[in-house]
């Protein structure tokens, strides 16, 4: 289907562009046919506009792959799914069968094809993309230069194809693996230490799914200590109150109370221009944190299925999200300096502190230039990723030796502008130089394509396997 073109604006906001065509292919075949018509013209694909990143945007052909969603469950716990269907729509088919995915990201609207082309994760297993078995692409024979199907299903092809950006064609169809449907057994604690929030990872039956929080400006942090379980809950109804509990006290309450107080930040500042300087402006935010935080009470405990704690309502409040991947032995470093980065930015700080004198100079310069200008409004969320079978993934192999790779999260619920992106790029700058860190594909890129792209050693094999089947790069970014 042909539509005229029209503004696209993302999820975030951050990102809009317009098209100088957009399509709606209902099938595989209208998909080959929206490229034979479109020879030479720059194409980009766009699934449920969730990502905040500008790779997406174009003003060239842009096809929307919603009507691609179909499902097929095969033997030996694959399932095959169109491009378009959304992680929702697919947990539903699995449930019904007894399975599920092998890992969850924290919402459930994205499509399939969006997930992997961007790295999609969750908490201590491997990527969404490592689970790829097959990957249907509509992409030009590198022999005829025709536009035609091809299946990608062995490396090294496979590992560009599961995490492909975009750039390696159309993907139209993909073969998923899958696991028998879990439980999961939860804890909620805040801890004082990045230690103790580790020491849960260790004895006999770690919690190794577990996320944890950072709250700014108390700096403590709220561990969701998870693991799998083989014991289910004896009452249904407990199950479903716990999680009515959830959804309306932290996916709705505590952002409810961010939004009061961003606001209230925002039209306090002109009670500074008739004399009034206490509990106004971004001061209030910090202080919010410095006294509630202490007082949280948790403890609490649960057990359900995987899909039901793994995933949230995070769609519910329009907001926009960077997301920073540091090697496992380098997070406690990373850490530090985002502290000593967000004090300075918030004007919080008193001297340039031991960390932050190891960097480069134009980087310290950059720092002492936020003075003032940036408030830290929101947790930092941390998630464990194993390494991936893949190439440019964010836990793709890295030059540090090691599986494991930790994500830092950077949330904003105001628009962003200048000073957030000076904020964020700061903060992406100074974890790249000190401790090797990568950039979400999917994520806001405070930075331009080829500076992230440094950061991943085999970039240049994955470009060369695009050039193969895209030589005009008509798929590129």
């Amino acid at each position: 289907m042909h539509l005229s073109p029209r503004r696209i604006t993302n999820f975030g906001g951050n990102v809009s562009f317009v098209p100088t065509a957009v399509y709606w292919p209902r099938t595989p075949d209208e998909v080959l046919a929206c490229i034979d018509g479109h020879p030479g013209e720059r194409m980009r694909c766009i699934g449920a506009a969730h990502s905040w990143s500008e790779i997406v945007a174009t003003d060239g052909v842009l096809l929307d792959l919603r009507c691609l969603r179909g499902v097929q469950i095969e033997a030996g716990q694959r399932v095959r799914v169109g491009a378009g269907c959304t992680l929702r729509r697919l947990l539903r088919h699995l449930r019904r069968a007894g399975l599920t995915l092998p890992t969850l990201g924290a919402i459930q609207k994205q499509t399939v094809a969006g997930a992997i082309a961007t790295g999609t994760h969750g908490s201590g297993k491997e990527s969404l993309s490592h689970f790829v078995e097959e990957v249907r692409v509509v992409c030009f024979n590198p022999a005829t230069g025709k536009a035609e199907f091809k299946t990608f299903d062995r490396k090294p092809e496979l590992q560009a194809a599961r995490c492909s950006l975009g750039a390696l064609g159309v993907v139209v169809e993909v073969v998923l693996r899958t696991v028998d449907a879990y439980w999961i057994e939860e804890r909620v604690d805040k801890v004082d230490s990045i230690e103790d929030v580790l020491s849960g990872l260790e004895g006999q039956q770690p919690w190794d799914l577990q996320q944890f929080a950072l709250l700014p400006w108390s700096w403590k942090y709220v561990v969701y200590r998870r693991r799998t379980t083989t014991t289910q809950p004896g009452l249904w109804l407990r199950e479903r109150i716990l999680r009515c509990a959830n959804f309306w006290l932290n996916d709705v309450g505590l952002h409810v109370i961010l939004k009061g107080l961003l606001l209230y930040a925002r039209v306090s500042r002109y009670l500074q221009l008739i004399g009034v300087t206490a509990f106004t402006g971004d001061a209030v935010i910090r202080g919010f944190y410095r006294r509630v935080a202490p007082r949280l009470v948790l403890g609490f405990e649960r057990t359900d299925e995987s899909t039901a704690i793994l995933t949230q309502h995070h769609d519910l409040f329009r907001h926009v999200e960077m997301e920073i991947f540091v090697p496992a032995p380098k997070l406690p470093g990373a850490i530090s300096l985002i502290r000593e980065i967000a004090a300075i930015a918030a004007d919080d700080a008193g001297q340039c502190p031991e960390i932050i004198a190891e960097l480069k100079p134009e980087l310290r310069d950059d720092i002492w230039k936020l003075r003032g200008s940036y408030t830290l409004h929101y947790v930092l969320f941390f998630r464990r990723v194993l390494e991936d079978d893949t190439l440019v993934s964010m836990s793709s192999p890295g030059a540090h030796g090691g599986r494991d790779w930790y994500t830092i999260s950077f949330f904003t619920y105001r628009k962003v502008d200048e000073a957030h992106a000076r904020f964020a790029r700061t903060i992406a700058l100074c974890l790249m130089e000190r401790f090797d860190a990568r950039l979400h594909w999917g994520k806001y890129l405070p930075l331009p394509l080829e500076k992230a792209a440094s950061a991943y050693p085999r970039f240049n094999q994955f470009i060369a396997t695009c050039r193969e089947y895209d030589p005009k790069r008509q798929f590129w970014y």
